[in-house]
């Protein structure tokens, strides 16, 4: 039986190493939208909008980031929202409006009322090894309510599919910990060709950094098809120390399970835990 791969929570994971959000949204937002965020403003919200149904599809990765705007005298700001998928969800609109609403609803929540409303700006990464874009809600319907379609509401969002894009556009990629991401992502379907990029994936070390997230992902995408020597003679020597070390302390001692555990349970308290019990 293929061990479960924990592809839905690693994006959540790597969102809370330092540094790591601002190079997520720097490669995926359009520049017209980054030139206006203050980066040194971006932080996660500790605020969750999820309630428990709505828990099992949603990682609730959120964050807020001050705007800077030339035609404003006063600083705005916007929340985005990402929601990670590894296999098609035709309803995922559906999903984004509840989720929004519940959000929207929070900000008039209480005695002091807003006048006006921060605007949530949502974000949908798929890496699935088969084609989807996910659609509009108008799209739901079919055809047929054409007439109708002015009395449907309107959600766009932004939609990244990793699989679109080719390994030359991966690699030219500034930021090392996204190619590694993206890498793992992409061929996690497939660990024939994860395999064969595991040395573009240990680049990250040149950085001096490897999350231990990662690397469980790395591991559990591969499965027991490769050994570890095998994956050590992908490495260039000079980072395969390194990476030996690294992958002796997660593996060799147990922490893997604690770090998967971790992942799974998607918080710095969680991973604790999970880590302590992967020791045990």
């Amino acid at each position: 039986m293929k061990e479960k791969v924990p592809h839905d929570a690693l994006i959540k994971r790597m969102l809370e190493e330092p540094g790591f959000p601002k190079e997520f949204f720097d490669t995926l937002l359009p520049v017209s939208l980054t030139q206006h965020l203050k980066w040194e403003s971006l932080k996660q919200s500790p605020t969750s909008f999820v309630d428990e149904e709505l828990k099992q599809h949603f990682s609730d990765a959120f964050f807020e980031v001050e705007l800077n705007l030339a035609s404003q005298k006063r600083n705005l700001q916007i929340a985005l929202l990402i929601e990670h998928k590894s296999s098609p969800d035709k309803f995922v609109v559906l999903q984004l409006m509840r989720y929004l609403l519940q959000a929207y609803l929070h900000q008039i929540k209480g005695n002091k009322r807003p006048k006006r409303l921060i605007p949530i700006l949502p974000l949908v990464v798929y890496h699935g090894n088969s084609g989807w874009k996910a659609k509009n809600f108008a799209a739901l319907f079919g055809d047929g309510f054409e007439d109708f379609s002015a009395y449907f509401p309107e959600l766009p969002f932004l939609f990244y599919n990793i699989n679109q894009l080719s390994d030359e556009e991966i690699f030219a990629i500034e930021y090392t910990m996204m190619r590694a991401l993206w890498l793992t992502h992409k061929y996690s379907h497939d660990s024939n060709l994860l395999f064969l990029y595991i040395g573009k994936i240990a680049e990250i070390f040149i950085d001096g950094n490897m999350p231990a997230a990662l690397l469980v992902y790395v591991s559990k995408a591969l499965g027991n098809n490769f050994t570890k020597e095998q994956i050590l003679a992908q490495i260039t020597p000079a980072m395969a120390t390194k990476f030996k070390s690294f992958y002796d302390k997660l593996i060799d001692e147990g922490i893997e399970k604690g770090i998967e555990k971790g992942i799974e349970m998607g918080m710095e308290k969680g991973m604790e835990k999970g880590m302590k019990k992967g020791m045990e």
